[in-house]
């Protein structure tokens, strides 16, 4: 089920949870987030993988109860829908814009990031 975000979830942020949802080393983009008094998913924080979403996700568990995901064939897709979920949601847990990989020229689809100086 995708909502605002496109994301599917919201699942327990467990590892069982992971595994049976993200079987193979992919890219990926995901939110970690809890669910409100009136059921719905409220998201906290949005993060992605370059390589491995799972693995990525198993490093987060125990920070919040709960996820959503996405799985891309490339590592730049899962940064530009990164870019897109930061610049929608504005968390405070988000404090940077999501950073280009290292030897990447690419771009935030939003707003260009990083500046060419």
């Amino acid at each position: 089920m995708a909502g605002v975000s496109g994301l599917k979830g919201s699942f327990p942020l467990t590892e069982d949870e992971i595994k049976k949802h993200i079987k193979y080393k992919v890219p990926g983009v995901f939110t970690l987030g809890t669910v409100n008094d009136d059921g719905k998913y409220q998201t906290l924080y949005v993060g992605s993988a370059h390589r491995d979403l799972a693995e990525t996700l198993k490093k987060c568990l125990r920070q919040t109860p709960r996820f959503k995901f996405q799985l891309f064939d490339s590592a730049e897709d899962a940064f530009n829908k990164e870019c897109e979920l930061y610049h929608l949601f504005r968390l405070a847990a988000n404090k940077v814009h999501p950073p280009v990989p290292p030897l990447e020229a690419w771009r935030c689809p939003e707003c260009g990031f990083p500046k060419k100086r």
